[in-house]
Parts: structure tokens; sequence; C-alpha cells
């Protein structure tokens, strides 16, 4: 097949980013034609780079954001790309924002199925994190967004609005409709989707692969934690730095960067001075590197994670995962078996599962084992593969 792979970013970022880029080498060594599309610059971009559109404003105005739930130049991008490859199908990852809901037209209009993987809550949550004050929230989840201005979910009310009207206006235009099929990385997914209407049968449920020969299948350890995501207050890492604080000698290292960067290393000064690395952004192998000397992964998300690439990398490096049980997370930890689950936003309990990692290292090593035997049964690259090229059959059946 010929395909095109659509991101709004092709360089390293985050699970979506990864996802994507393993996809693409996954189906080329099947013998796929695959075509990225994204924003450029795009590590990943080929001699496709010159139509990519310029990434949008970080920090546009709300009529700027408006405007881009429907945005034409990357919609004519796209165009050109199809006239240019000639694909048979069109496969949508993180589009909102800086591709908008034009790439989808565009896709169409070209008389292409196009396969939407859902990586976030940007679909159904105006605030796109799915946390409202601290706590993962499901009040818009049923095309209910103007209760994101009722909560301030933007910090103004401004702000909110606009972000109401986006989602607002992103579902009158109806785009999402014409998706031929929607693939869900976890249940919880696949039930958001149901919730907006989404009719089941052109929902597939497909969890993500991976490639475990790229992590060590036993780790050194001695490092202590490690949490890896975005520093923003979705995140949790305010909470797991209090937690931190109750855990005498625990240590942990933060990979990631965001707008809380500065504001947690002055809280990690005060609360765990000495204990807390913050290690910035990583790339796919470095990221590798520091789970090799983790002793588990921290995940403490307050917002609904749909399918956190953390966990599945913590897994294949037989890591256990202290996890808030939030979203999607619940389906890829097992509690007592190759995690601890966790209330999301509290201190104590995500404090008590530290502290009982952190004085067991057989129960660790016990938990890793069986987290990577899990994802080496679940998250194969080839059973992933197989899935999905039923579903791209379908689609083009469709």
């Amino acid at each position: 097949m010929r395909i095109i792979l659509a991101n709004k970013f092709l360089d390293a970022r985050g699970g979506d980013t990864t996802a994507v880029s393993l996809l693409h080498g996954w189906l080329a060594e099947r013998g796929h034609s695959v075509f990225p599309f994204g924003t450029r610059p795009g590590a990943d971009g080929g001699g496709d780079a010159d139509l990519f559109p310029d990434p949008l404003p970080s920090k546009g105005c709300h009529a700027g954001r408006l405007s881009a739930v429907y945005r034409p130049a990357a919609g004519r991008a796209l165009s050109r790309l199809i006239e240019r490859r000639r694909p048979d199908l069109v496969h949508l990852h993180n589009i909102h924002y800086h591709l908008g809901g034009s790439v989808i037209a565009a896709a169409r209009a070209g008389r292409l199925p196009v396969v939407w993987t859902l990586h976030d809550v940007n679909l159904f949550c105006p605030n796109v994190t799915g946390c409202r004050q601290g706590r993962p929230c499901m009040e818009c989840h049923v095309a209910r967004f103007h209760r994101c201005v009722r909560f301030n979910c933007r910090g103004s009310l401004a702000a909110s609005a606009a972000a109401a009207a986006e989602a607002y206006l992103f579902r009158a235009l109806g785009l999402w409709r014409q998706v031929t099929r929607f693939i869900a990385p976890s249940r919880f997914t696949r039930l958001l989707l149901e919730l907006h209407g989404v009719e089941p049968a052109r929902v597939a449920l497909v969890e993500p692969g991976l490639d475990l020969e790229r992590f060590a299948a036993e780790p050194g350890g001695g490092q202590g934690f490690l949490c890896i995501g975005r520093l923003a207050p979705e995140k949790g890492i305010d909470v797991l730095l209090r937690a931190l604080r109750l855990v005498p000698g625990a240590r942990l290292r933060i990979a990631g960067d965001g707008p809380q960067r500065q504001a947690l290393e002055h809280m990690a000064q005060e609360l765990a001075p000495g204990r807390v690395r913050f290690l910035g952004r990583l790339s796919r192998d470095q990221v590798a590197r520091e789970l090799a000397e983790a002793d588990a992964l921290v995940l403490p998300s307050v917002g609904l994670e749909v399918a956190p690439f953390a966990i599945l990398e913590a897994a294949a490096a037989a890591l256990p995962a202290v996890a808030s049980a939030v979203g999607g997370v619940p389906e890829w930890v097992e509690d007592g078996r190759t995690g601890v689950l966790v209330p999301p936003g509290e201190v104590e309990p995500l404090a008590a599962a530290l502290a009982r990692l952190s004085g067991g290292a057989g129960h660790r090593r016990e938990m890793g084992q069986q987290a990577r035997q899990t994802a080496r049964e679940r998250f194969d690259p080839a059973r992933h593969c197989d899935k999905l090229m039923r579903v791209y059959a379908d689609a083009a059946a469709a």
C-alpha cells in the first residue's frame, strides 16, 4: 500500500511522534510506501518536506486559534502531497491546531479512506488535558463544551470561551463524521468515541506496538525513580514532589520539558533538596538508557491519559510503574502484578507506593519481569501491524 502518515509534528516530542516514527519503520519493513506529512521542519519529512505548512504560533490570539480549527494552508499542502504521491490511504494521528480539520477534507476530496488514531482527548476536551483543578474531568465529554467556560478551565473566561468555541466549531463542521475508521489505542478511548457519537462499527481497538529489543531486559537500577512527561499541570509532577518529601532517601529523575519547569525546579529544591534531577527533553535512545538505570517509572498524572507511551517503554525495560488510575492507564498497569495504581492527585497514597517499591528490590524485579512479559504479549510490532492492516483493508472497502 501507499500510505500517508500525518502528524502535526514529526520530530521527537512525545508519545504521538514516537508512535508515528515507529509505525513508519514497521510499515516500510513490510514493503509499504510511507509518506510522512506534518509541519516543518519535519525530521522525517524526506523529499516532501517542501510541501509542509509552517507550524502556528504556540500562543496565538483567540481568533487565530479558531481559524486553526479548519486551516486551509494545511489542507492545500496535503492535497499537493496526495497529487504528488498518489496514496491509497491517509492515516491521521495528532492533527489538532497546527494541521486542523482541513486535512480530513483534503483526504476525502481526494477520494481516499481516512484512518485516525487518537493519542489524546483533544476531540472531547476543550482544555485538551482532561483535567480540572488538579483532578481528572469528563464534564465536556458528551459535547457539553460550554462547561469549559462554566469552570473557567483555561484560567481566563476569554480563553475558556475560545476553547469551547473551537470544540463546538470542529464538531459543527462534521469533519469527524468523514473519518472512515477511528483507531482507539485503549478501551477508554473507544468509550469516549462512542460517547461522542461515533458508531461502534467505525472504531477499531488497536493497542500500540513497541520494539522491545531496544530496551534492556534486566535493568541495572540504582538511580531511583524516573518520571517521563511534559512539565505541565495535568501531569501531576507537583503531587509527585510532595509525595517524594514523605519518602526519605528516595531519589527522582524527571525527563521532559514544559511551562512548569522553573516552578517545579524551585519546588523540588524546597521539598527534596539534592534528591531530584531534571534531565530535560530526551531522545528515544536517551530514554531507553535512563530506563535501564531506573528502579521504577512514576506516572502521577491528574489529567486523562489515553495511551501513555512511557508506560509501554517502562514495561519493555522490565520496570514496574507507579501510576495514577486515570483514563486508559489501568488497562496497562495491573495493580500489584506489573505496578501499583494510586488515586490521582492524592499525595499520601502515592508516597506509600513509592515507599513500598523503594524498600523491595526483589519485589520490584519480579513486577518488572511480569511487565516485560505482558508487553511482549500485547505490544509486539508484528501483532500491532497485523491489526492495523486489517483496519486499513476495512477502511479501503468501506
